[in-house]
């Protein structure tokens, strides 16, 4: 035969605790309160509490956290980049000023190919990292929840 369970009785609660909020807020408390608590917003509040997991809000800083690792790794790339920008487009500007304002279609090719692509796929390679490690962040944010 099994031992009948008694039901521990409710402790007391004796200490006070006020919060402020909007109208909507309190709104927002009494409808959900109602719907899942016999409109009891203190056992509401309760709940969530003691049902809130602190590793949610340390796996959001740690992906953020991530996501400044690589901005800082990235940083000093993306402004080599700009440097390297900046300086084809004052070589540029110079030679419009040494050809009267149009150089051999020859030399433009060249010096595109030389000067601006490598540049270009610089920025494309690190576009690319930081499009693929957004979207693993983004992923692993919507996860956490």
């Amino acid at each position: 035969m099994k031992a009948k369970k008694t039901k521990q009785p409710m402790p007391i609660r004796t200490c006070r605790v006020t919060i402020r909020l909007t109208e909507a807020d309190r709104t927002m408390f009494k409808e959900k309160a109602n719907a899942s608590f016999n409109g009891n917003i203190s056992k509401l509040i309760f709940t969530a509490v003691s049902l809130y997991k602190n590793d949610r809000m340390k796996s959001k800083y740690a992906t953020a956290q991530r996501f400044a690792d690589l901005y800082d790794q990235l940083l000093p790339e993306l402004k080599k980049g700009g440097t390297n920008l900046n300086q084809v487009a004052h070589q540029l500007n110079a030679a419009m000023l040494q050809y009267m304002g149009e150089p051999p279609a020859d030399w433009i090719k060249q010096y595109l190919d030389k000067r601006l692509n490598p540049v270009l796929v610089l920025y494309a390679r690190l576009l690319l990292t930081l499009a693929t490690a957004h979207k693993k962040i983004v992923n692993d944010l919507v996860k956490v929840k």
